[in-house]
């Protein structure tokens, strides 16, 4: 398995990007992960059909902090199209990680977070 609190993680969960709540805001949703605490509020704006930012606040663990922190830089910019096609797959290539099911409710809030405000 890799050190799942490798140094980006860490970076990220010190100090997450997109920590906000914007003063404007297309789309939103909140999610809980009961199995760790986590609680998360996704904040999208969305313009023709692309995620234009993506800024996210709430409190958790390092693995689902630094994962929505991550996926706020990386999603920003995406069709909502090629977003709401993202698997668990996806999102682990993405975040680089291997973890353990419990843990992988962790990884997987923040984007569940972000499909489910697309869907509203």
């Amino acid at each position: 398995m890799n050190n799942i609190y490798r140094e980006e993680i860490l970076s990220h969960f010190e100090k997450p990007r997109n920590f906000s709540v914007p003063a404007k805001f297309t789309h939103t949703s909140g999610s809980y992960n009961p199995a760790c605490g986590d609680n998360l509020t996704a904040y999208l704006t969305v313009r023709d059909g692309r995620v234009e930012k993506i800024n996210f606040q709430g409190t958790g663990c390092a693995i689902s902090i630094a994962a929505a922190s991550i996926l706020s830089d990386r999603l920003a910019g995406k069709k909502k199209s090629e977003i709401l096609s993202l698997t668990a797959k996806d999102i682990l290539d993405i975040l680089k990680l291997e973890l353990t099911p419990t843990r992988l409710k962790c990884a997987l809030l923040p984007i569940e977070t972000i499909q489910n405000s697309l869907n509203k």
